[in-house]
């Protein structure tokens, strides 16, 4: 007999993968003066707002999830769209 698979651990298992690897090789690409590093930087993101709400909402992580979305958002803006 199999044991049963809690999917909300796999989740959190993933999102803190996601996390970790996308959200550090962001600060490493834009160290050194990679732009591409808001777009990585971005897709990170998802996985943020998927640990924000695992096992439990926690607002003070949505809140500053929903920021480094903005300002990830901001740095493309700036380095692919502004003058």
């Amino acid at each position: 007999m199999s044991t049963p698979i809690d999917k909300r651990k796999i989740w959190g298992a993933v999102a803190q993968i996601g996390m970790a690897l996308l959200g550090s090789s962001a600060v490493l690409l834009l160290a050194l003066d990679i732009k591409w590093g808001f777009v990585v930087g971005i897709c990170a993101q998802p996985f943020f707002y998927i640990n924000s709400f695992t096992p439990k909402f926690q607002l003070g992580f949505f809140i500053a999830v929903n920021a480094f979305t903005f300002s990830w958002a901001l740095g493309i803006y700036r380095a692919f769209f502004s003058g």
